[in-house]
């Protein structure tokens, strides 16, 4: 128990007291034992202890668990072993950080090995199967040294406390002097440039008459010009020809509106021209050739303004961003940051690299810069996670990688005190074994499945094809239809309704006439009654008398109209809406002059009954 004690610190006395008895017990009892210590957690392949209590400001807190493995170094000397087997049988210590989970997480204080995920859990184990080692796998979260020490600074008091940092550490000349080297750069960690694509932003101007970019305001205004000269030199040439394509009965006006309209259609191709005279079929000729080559060039300088317009939107390289004005983001105290503050050691005096004090990400998304640098393979993990590239709008900065940059787990070059170099020649061997036979290549792909939170377009920065023709570029085309189809519809549905407002007031007025018509009748009637009062009145009413006369000229007038009324009420489904209106009005002032006669005749009448009496 005392033995195994320094192989587990937080193991209680309980426990290593029990796996002492056990591994007794299986030198008494044989195999029949041996299958129960086995399953045992002390002898299980893994160990995995949670330390939230390291604290790399203090150093000497932390104690020395690295391992001596100069008794194989001399082994090897011997030819007794081979640099594959350089570790079978030994246990090896590791420690690792907690700050992504695609790359380690575990639960707070686990110490169950089952329950750790990632891809340096699923390298190791296969590893520890291949060479035949068993290990302890350390982890801490990274508030144990940040924000007081570098993540270089980190990494060097990690491998003088541990045998292995795990973790995806940037291969640097600093790292290098200091002694820390990797057994093998098994992860591609170029650094690159990102960026989100942010919707180009436009006033509505500048958006309405995008359709019309193929073409320089100058040539869009020649060809107004050329069309209205020729549709009036055109109305000129044609004006008086036969079958022309004028009204001759028309006003001059609209001769000219409508030269110009069959100007500017002819270039749409709806419609055009069709000259009778000879002056105006060549004037018609030489316009077409015009237009023909007009719409070649619009489509011609269509395509080619499709393919340049995203190459100008977005800045090709980091060194261009930059100048531009646009800041960069990188993670605090990393290899990004040493390698950008040395290169680009003009934009740190303007301001324009931000640091961050986590995932550069976080702060691109916050605002604090437009450009993103960070490795291959962090970017490519970013690009699938939906808290960093949510939309699908993260993209790379121009196709070359900034610096060609490999990496890995790291290890201290010793080779006198514990002899730390054998631990990192053997794990090499056997890494770059794993990546000649693709089994690395599997690893890194599950490591992109399992930090996938999202899924992009084939070309997984979530951009628009190329190719494509956006719908904005055709804002001022579509407004410009859009206002004439509701003029045209707006102007359809209001003369419906004046039909209909008009066809009420017709039938109004017709009521009207049919009341005034009832009265004359009943006027007539009286007129009959009062012819029997006596002989002087039935001489003034006889048919040769003069009232009768009089009267029979009336009714002849009052007979006329309300004949005329009926006949033209008969054929108003026919008629003109103008004629109609004018019809109306002329049976107005006949009702009119009606009830002047009947007003007469009730005078006369008067005066009639006074003289009988």
């Amino acid at each position: 128990a005392a033995r195994l004690k320094p192989h587990c610190p937080r193991c209680n006395s309980t426990s290593l007291l029990a796996a002492a008895l056990a591994g007794g017990s299986m030198l008494v009892c044989g195999p029949s034992v041996a299958f129960l210590v086995l399953s045992f957690p002390f002898f299980r392949h893994a160990l995995a202890i949670y330390d939230g209590t390291m604290d790399f400001r203090n150093p000497s807190s932390i104690p020395d668990r690295r391992n001596d493995f100069c008794g194989r170094v001399d082994e090897l000397h011997k030819g007794t072993i081979g640099i594959e087997d350089a570790v079978r049988g030994l246990h090896v210590n590791f420690l690792t950080s907690l700050h992504s989970p695609p790359w380690f997480d575990e639960p707070v204080n686990n110490t169950d090995p089952s329950r750790m995920t990632g891809f340096h859990v699923e390298l190791l184990a296969t590893l520890a199967a291949r060479a035949g080692f068993t290990y302890t796998l350390y982890s801490h979260p990274v508030s144990d040294f940040e924000p007081e020490l570098s993540w270089t600074e980190y990494l060097n008091l990690a491998v003088q406390k541990y045998d292995v940092s795990v973790d995806w550490w940037m291969v640097t000349n600093q790292r290098s002097r200091m002694g820390i080297q990797t057994p093998h750069d098994f992860l591609d960690l170029s650094l690159l440039s990102a960026r989100f694509e942010d919707e180009e932003k436009t006033d509505f101007w500048a958006t309405f008459w995008k359709f019309s970019d193929p073409l320089t305001p100058e040539l869009w205004f020649t060809f107004l010009g050329i069309s209205i000269a020729t549709s009036l030199l055109y109305l000129v040439a044609e004006a008086n020809a036969e079958d022309s394509d004028f009204d001759p009965d028309s006003p001059w006006l609209f001769k000219i509106l409508r030269s110009i309209w069959i100007g500017f259609v002819q270039f749409t191709g709806a419609g055009g021209f069709s000259p009778r005279t000879c002056s105006g079929k060549l004037l018609v000729l030489t316009y077409s050739a015009f237009i023909l080559l007009l719409v070649s060039a619009y489509t011609a300088n269509l395509a080619a303004f499709l393919t340049a317009q995203r190459s100008m939107e977005v800045c090709q390289s980091l060194e261009q961003c930059m100048s531009s004005g646009d800041r960069a983001c990188v993670w605090e105290g990393t290899a990004s940051d040493a390698w950008i503050t040395q290169e680009y050691h003009k934009f740190e005096t303007s301001g324009q690299i931000v640091r961050c004090p986590g995932p550069p990400w976080t702060c691109a998304t916050r605002g604090e810069c437009a450009l993103v640098v960070q490795p291959l393979t962090v970017y490519e993990l970013a690009a699938r996670s939906i808290e960093y590239n949510k939309g699908c709008t993260m993209s790379r900065v121009g196709v070359d990688s900034l610096k060609y940059i490999g990496g890995g787990w790291m290890t201290k070059v010793d080779y006198t005190d514990k002899c730390t170099s054998l631990l990192n020649d053997a794990l090499g061997s056997h890494l770059l074994a794993l990546q000649i036979g693709g089994e690395m290549a599997g690893l890194v792909d599950r490591l992109y499945s399992r930090g996938m939170t999202q899924i992009c377009s084939d070309d997984e920065d979530g951009s628009e094809d190329e190719d494509s023709f956006p719908v904005s570029a055709m804002t001022g085309a579509l407004c410009l239809h859009g206002t004439v189809f509701a003029l045209v519809l707006f102007s359809f549905c209001g003369r419906l309704i004046w039909e209909r407002v008009r066809r009420c007031l017709r039938g109004e007025e017709e009521e009207e006439k049919h009341e005034g018509a009832s009265d004359l009748e009943g006027t007539a009637s009286e007129g009959s009654g009062a012819s029997s009062m006596g002989p002087r009145r039935s001489a003034a009413h006889g048919p040769g008398g003069r009232l009768g006369r009089g009267r029979r000229a009336s009714m002849g007038r009052e007979a006329s109209p309300r004949s005329k009324g009926k006949e033209e009420e008969k054929g108003e489904e026919k008629a003109d809406p103008q004629k109609s209106l004018a019809e109306g009005l002329r049976n107005e002032a006949t009702l009119q002059a009606i009830q002047k006669d009947v007003e007469a005749l009730h005078a006369k009448l008067a005066s009639l009954a006074q003289g009988q009496s």
